[in-house]
């Protein structure tokens, strides 16, 4: 099968395990996102309690990339993978390898050319958020809720297409 990864029989437990871990921290982080978000909309007219929501949305959504990228990584990981290098270089390479392993070039080439200048722009967001360097880099609109929403159902999206009819497989030696 195209959306087939090979595994040797002795890492075929250990791979299978840590797709099921990508998928148990994905969904959970997932939640965590549209509750801090549905708080936040709930919340919009008053502008003390809504910003550090709209900031946890955008620090959430990228905790939530995060872990999607490290954890693919742990069944499938890129040559010369390394948890310490830039976010777009991890991101790109990380969905570009799991793309080519499991037949899935269109989706991520879609997500690439449409979406990925939003991405950078909420990445450059959240680097401000988090790391302020003055009142200015923690300002935050009621667009800035629309635009991160925007990004996490497009990327939700993304890793939905990209995660079905994703399968490993092992060839078992009877004698």
């Amino acid at each position: 099968m195209d959306n087939t990864k090979e595994s040797e029989q002795n890492d075929f437990e250990s791979t299978f395990n840590n797709m099921r871990t990508f998928q148990l921290v994905h969904n959970e982080l997932r939640k965590d996102f549209e509750m801090i978000y549905a708080l936040a909309k709930s919340k919009i007219e008053d502008v003390e309690i809504v910003k550090p929501l709209i900031r946890g949305c955008i620090k959430e959504l990228f905790s939530l990339m995060e872990a999607d990228i490290y954890l693919l990584n742990q069944f499938n990981p890129y040559l010369d993978y390394n948890d310490r290098d830039d976010f777009c270089k991890k991101f790109k390479k990380t969905f570009n390898h799991h793309a080519k392993t499991f037949n899935k070039q269109a989706s991520t080439l879609k997500f690439n050319s449409s979406h990925f200048k939003l991405l950078l722009i909420q990445k450059n967001k959240r680097d401000e958020v988090t790391h302020p360097k003055g009142k200015n880099s923690i300002r935050v609109e009621t667009s800035n809720l629309e635009d991160i929403y925007d990004l996490f159902l497009k990327y939700n999206s993304f890793v939905n297409e990209s995660m079905t009819n994703v399968f490993i497989s092992t060839k078992i030696n009877l004698f």
